[in-house]
């Protein structure tokens, strides 16, 4: 009996880099279908971070911090683990009511996209925003024929 257990745990000794190499293989290939949400959010993530860097070293005159990465990186980490967890729970129930990975994945987003326009507007002096006022304006203007100016000066 202790000879089968020993060819056992050779044949794993042996092959476990196949074994390792399988799971992951196995793991991306499930998650394939959320590459695409994940990749967005993810850049999103990136350029939170490059451009709040860049408003705390330049306009804050903070000093630079590795930190910050290990930060982002760890956030980064566990918003992809939870979004997957939710593909994951939304696959297995068959869930099909909505997607709420992809209902996470928005509100990720969303939440670092306006911290990274408010760290582009404070890099480049406050002309960002100003600009996607002025286009939201003009393009809600040009479709409904509404000055959202005047009604915002009527309301207050």
């Amino acid at each position: 009996m202790s000879e089968k257990i020993w060819n056992i745990i050779v044949w794993l000794y042996n092959h476990i880099e196949d074994i390792i190499c399988s799971w992951v293989t196995a793991a991306l290939c499930y998650f394939f279908e959320i590459k695409g949400a994940i990749n967005i959010m993810l850049a999103i993530i990136a350029a939170d971070l490059i451009f709040g860097i860049a408003a705390s070293v330049w306009r804050r005159k903070e000093k630079f911090s590795m930190e910050k990465f290990t930060v982002a990186a760890a956030r980064a980490f566990v918003f992809t683990a939870f979004v997957s967890f939710l593909y994951a729970l939304d696959r297995e129930t068959h869930q099909e009511l909505a997607a709420t990975y992809y209902i996470a994945t928005w509100l990720i987003s969303g939440a670092y996209l306006w911290s990274f326009l408010k760290n582009t507007d404070e890099v480049f002096g406050g002309k960002v925003i100003k600009l996607l006022q002025s286009f939201v304006q003009k393009t809600v203007q040009e479709k409904t024929g509404m000055d959202i100016s005047e009604k915002e000066a009527q309301n207050g």
